[in-house]
């Protein structure tokens, strides 16, 4: 190829930019929404579906007027649709409303995002297309590889993707990156208008298309499936990582990465695939059956799952890539096809995050990816193997119960199971236990778990540490609490979810047998809910809203600290169970403790016939009860100090990055056998 031309780098600049601010604003908008719907690890699948959305929006709207204009002409539109989004973000505030409305949570986010980033989001969703356009019509060299720029685009998302957990979110709070992102904007307005002074292109006479130019059903439909299932994977492997680990960006990246990745090494000059990737392709799906049912027969630890699952979503995706571009148009088809890839990303999408939540009990959604695979499979041979082995396994997912659960349940906040087992009855969320009980009728007021009477907690309420006459509980699980209320100790109960109240309500017997006042059970979001709350005062406050292994930063960091104190009593407590695999929650309690002058400490929990091992920590600003706690009960005092160097968590601020145990991380990696 040439050496680039001055008007094909500011070009590529464009393309860079634009999907570099593309992607960040999906990442900072999606983080800033997670607090409204309590960290809910679908909240990036939502989001993903609007950006989909918005992106077909945007493709469909420059390819009509491209069409119609032609190109020339369109260039005045598109740097007058530039300084549109002025009118709105960034030219004003993102709006955070922490009132939920009666939309589904999906539904939601979407009215959310349209209100706030819309207009710049289409517009910014409408430049990768337009520059391949402009390249090809330009007299610059490159003019003949226009689907480079695609490339290009995606390298800009990489750009943004991996330096945002990294850099901005590590670095910069909340309000600073956005102040960012507005400065990038402009800059990204000014080069487009240096490249419309410095580019001009031709007037294109209008051509009808020629017979071979047009485009088949059958391709155009491949073109719609292949594209869909690129999109359903990665979702799909984002909700299993997430839902196992923490909804944050550091993991929604990952799987998006890898998607993006097989974009780039397909659509460069020389597209990266080589000829073993096709068969290796269909054995990959076959293992990804299995893989599948693996996790879900064992607690596969979060390392194993990630690259394993991020092994096959790159395998599958570049397959489906290469074959998009192995069929991909003429140059005068060029905007009818990214508009087909952009309407299959979006199906994908809406199927994976709004419709399979409802319909399924498991997360079939990966399944399905995997069907869609098997459909285009070029080898018909093969193609058929293939489909019979993921129609099966879908059949077994969706029909078959096989671990004997009573309740099998999925909704936009996760999966739920009730089963039976060893005179136990279990709850659980995903990989979490949600609580415990006795089947048998004598033994059902013992509460059982990270409940259990030798539980810290536990001994906080039997040893009546704090005098307490009423509690607030931020988490329902199966409502063992309840066993530890009495004539004179009240409690509330604060839960997300109202699938969670029915369960622990049909299911379990706690709330029916507490021996204290009838229990009070606020739905919706802990934070909205007790600052709406019936104006009670707390002796003491329990967290314990950690789903998964998932961290609601809304509900541990600085500012809602200062919410908690406003509902508790001077003397009183509140207790955090923090039972974390993979980071280290004690150094988050810590800091937001010494930021508000308060005392912490923290006891773990030993396993045993009627207890789980856990760990709880307490926050009070009593030194009176600190000592007892730390005296008598055994209870080690948490100071910032012993965690080094960490920037205090906060509604604008949060990074995972300095708590990461990547010790368990590496042991889970190291001593764990997959088969």
């Amino acid at each position: 190829m040439s050496v680039p031309s001055t008007g094909f780098l500011l070009l590529c600049a464009i393309t860079f930019l634009s999907a570099f601010l593309l992607f960040q604003i999906e990442l900072i908008t999606a983080k800033l929404f997670l607090p409204i719907y309590g960290g809910s690890y679908l909240v990036w699948g939502g989001c993903v579906v609007f950006f989909q959305g918005m992106l077909l929006a945007g493709y469909v709207l420059a390819h009509r007027l491209i069409d119609q204009l032609g190109i020339k002409k369109y260039l005045t539109v598109h740097i007058v649709l530039l300084f549109l989004p002025f009118l709105f973000f960034p030219g004003k505030t993102i709006r955070i409303d922490s009132s939920l409305s009666n939309l589904p949570l999906v539904a939601d986010i979407f009215v959310r995002l349209l209100q706030s980033i819309g207009p710049v989001f289409l517009v910014l969703s409408t430049i990768s297309l337009i520059t391949q356009t402009w390249l090809a019509t330009s007299k610059t060299p490159q003019k003949n590889h226009p689907y480079i720029l695609y490339a290009v685009s995606n390298i800009g998302s990489f750009a943004a993707l991996w330096s945002y957990p990294f850099i901005f979110e590590y670095f910069l709070t909340n309000g600073e990156q956005l102040n960012i992102w507005r400065a990038a904007y402009v800059g990204l307005v000014l080069l487009n208008l240096l490249a419309w002074r410095l580019l001009p292109v031709a007037n294109q006479p209008k051509k009808e298309k020629s017979v071979d130019a047009k485009v088949s059903r059958g391709t155009l439909l491949r073109w719609l499936i292949l594209s869909a299932a690129g999109v359903v994977l990665f979702l799909s492997v984002t909700n299993i990582i997430t839902y196992e680990i923490a909804p944050v960006p550091l993991l929604w990246i990952i799987p998006l990465s890898i998607y993006l990745l097989s974009f780039v090494l397909c659509f460069k000059t020389n597209p990266w695939f080589p000829g073993w990737m096709r068969p290796l392709s269909a054995v990959v799906l076959g293992i990804g059956v299995l893989l599948y049912f693996q996790i879900k027969m064992t607690f596969l630890p979060a390392a194993w799952a990630i690259i394993c699952f991020s092994l096959i979503l790159f395998v599958l995706c570049l397959f489906a890539q290469h074959e998009l571009i192995r069929t991909k148009p003429k140059t005068e088809n060029l905007t009818l096809f990214y508009v087909v890839i952009s309407l299959g990303g979006f199906v994908g999408g809406f199927v994976t995050s709004w419709i399979v939540p409802l319909v399924s009990h498991a997360p079939v959604e990966f399944l399905l990816g995997l069907t869609l695979i098997a459909v285009v499979y070029p080898v018909k041979k093969i193609k058929w193997i293939l489909l019979a082995i993921v129609s099966v396994s879908l059949i077994i997912e969706c029909v078959i119960n096989p671990r004997g659960a009573i309740l099998r349940k999925r909704n936009y906040y996760g999966i739920y199971e009730v089963y039976d087992k060893n005179g136990v009855r279990t709850f659980v969320h995903g990989t979490t236990l949600h609580g415990v009980e006795w089947i048998d009728p004598q033994r059902r007021v013992v509460p059982l778990g990270y409940y259990s009477p030798m539980s810290p907690m536990g001994q906080v309420f039997i040893k009546d540490i704090f005098a307490a006459k009423r509690v607030g509980a931020v988490g329902l699980g199966a409502g063992t609490m309840a066993m530890f209320s009495r004539p004179d100790l009240a409690m509330d109960f604060y839960e997300l979810d109202p699938d969670v109240v029915k369960i622990a309500e049909q299911y379990f017997w706690y709330l029916r047998l507490a021996p204290g006042q009838p229990m009070r059970v606020a739905v919706g979001d802990a934070r909205i809910s007790l600052t709406k709350s019936w104006d009670t005062i707390y002796d003491v406050l329990v967290i314990d809203a950690f789903g998964g292994d998932s961290v609601p930063v809304h509900l541990l960091n600085k500012d809602v600290l200062w919410l908690y104190r406003q509902r508790l009593t001077e003397r009183g407590g509140i207790l955090f169970h923090i039972p974390n695999r993979y980071f280290n929650l004690e150094a988050v309690v810590a800091g937001i403790a010494a930021q508000a002058g308060a005392y912490a400490a923290i006891k773990e929990a030993k396993q045993d016939g009627i207890t789980l091992h856990t760990f709880w920590a307490v926050i009070t600003w009593d030194r009176e009860r600190y000592d007892r706690l730390i005296g008598e009960e055994g209870w080690m005092p948490l100071r910032l100090e012993s965690y080094g160097a960490m920037r205090v968590w906060s509604d604008d601020y949060s990074s995972i990055l300095p708590i990461l145990k990547f010790d368990e991380l590496w042991a889970s990696l190291k001593h764990y056998k997959l088969f």
